[in-house]
């Protein structure tokens, strides 16, 4: 489906939600699945990816899957934090979560989310939801290249 080695960070407190996304896609892509649990371990993630010194570029996310509703600092100021850092602004951030609130939707798009999925409940239609965020993020479009480093 896709060529880069770029992983895909799932950014997800829940165990089951996590190890479902993670068997979804394992099935639609090669890619690694790295994932952070809560806020602090995902910026301290980012900014290791992101240390220009950093001597390997594919550890580097090609797509972060944010959920919102994470325990202690959530989602939204995670996505409000990385898209103030200009080398971590392109990474596309999609999130992927149960609030279909309005005001979520709204705030997140304007903070930046390239995409907003609410998590289906039955599994059916959360493997559609992934495969088609999977065939557009990884296979149609062209993504920024890894910590903005072009070879």
């Amino acid at each position: 489906m896709m060529k880069g080695t770029e992983p895909i960070l799932i950014v997800e407190d829940s165990e089951e939600d996590y190890q479902t996304a993670r068997r979804l896609l394992a099935k639609l892509t090669p890619r690694r699945i790295e994932r952070c649990s809560d806020v602090p371990s995902a910026i301290s993630y980012l900014r290791s990816a992101s240390d220009l010194t950093h001597t390997r570029h594919d550890s580097w996310p090609c797509i972060i899957l944010l959920d919102l509703n994470i325990p202690g600092e959530d989602g939204r100021s995670l996505l409000a934090w990385l898209k103030k850092d200009e080398r971590l602004r392109p990474i596309p951030v999609v999130v992927l979560t149960t609030s279909s609130n309005p005001t979520d939707v709204d705030f997140c798009y304007r903070e930046g989310a390239a995409g907003y999925i609410v998590k289906p409940m039955d599994l059916t239609r959360f493997r559609s939801s992934l495969e088609s965020l999977a065939h557009y993020w990884l296979a149609s479009v062209t993504l920024p290249p890894p910590n903005g480093v072009v070879t």
